[in-house]
């Protein structure tokens, strides 16, 4: 990179930053509370900025859960018929994807059954002439099940998990089961920001700028 050039992440928080400070302008012209007005702005602004993060790291977690899924079956259909050296290169290249896909609202680092599962995939990588197939296999059906449950949880309201995780201990939300916690987050950031915020918003005429702001430092 160029001395002085931004990063695509630094052009991304001066631009929320310059249209918070535009909401916030038209929030005041409205004559609303000023003291509330500049607290709802750095939690928005906080909340947008690390829940664009969250978003990202949950897409990349995905993405190597994807590939694992793939290649876990398409070892369970080959293992019998290449070389044992070929196995271990496939389960390599599996444990490696493996390691990629922890994410605060999908697999956790904590997970007892997957972390059971994780290391004994790498274990038998490291002592591939110590193992037979049927255990291998056996590893790797227990992986895929695990794999196949989470894969269908529906994806986190990473806005609203942004917001909670600023104000309380992740260890609450992690222990909560998915759909749970998904209707958790979303009654929690609309009971402490959505709801005063999103009136006021409208009351300023500015309520749809404030959805397109979410809608693009989220998920854009």
């Amino acid at each position: 990179m160029i001395f002085g050039e931004k990063t695509e992440e630094q052009k991304r928080v001066a631009e929320l930053t310059r249209e918070v400070k535009e909401l916030r302008k038209e929030l005041l012209a409205s004559k609303l509370d000023k003291k509330q007005v500049e607290v709802q702005m750095k939690e928005l602004k906080d909340a947008l900025e690390l829940g664009g993060n969250l978003r990202q790291g949950y897409v990349d977690s995905q993405e190597h859960m994807a590939v694992a899924r793939r290649g876990l079956i398409n070892m369970m259909e080959d293992m019998n018929e290449i070389p044992i050296d070929d196995v271990k290169r496939d389960l390599d290249r599996l444990n490696g994807h493996l390691d990629q896909i922890f994410h605060e609202c999908s697999i956790r680092e904590d997970d007892p059954d997957f972390k059971s599962t994780a290391d004994g995939l790498k274990n038998m990588a490291a002592n591939m002439d110590k193992i037979n197939l049927i255990m291998l296999r056996s590893e790797l059906e227990n992986l895929q099940a695990l794999l196949e449950d989470t894969s269908e949880w529906r994806s986190p309201n990473f806005f609203a998990l942004a917001y909670y995780l600023q104000h309380e201990e992740e260890s609450k939300v992690g222990e909560m089961e998915n759909e749970f916690r998904n209707s958790f987050l979303e009654r929690y950031l609309e009971e402490h920001l959505m709801e005063s915020l999103a009136m006021e918003a409208n009351y300023a005429g500015c309520g749809e700028k404030l959805e397109h702001m979410i809608q693009h430092y989220i998920y854009a």
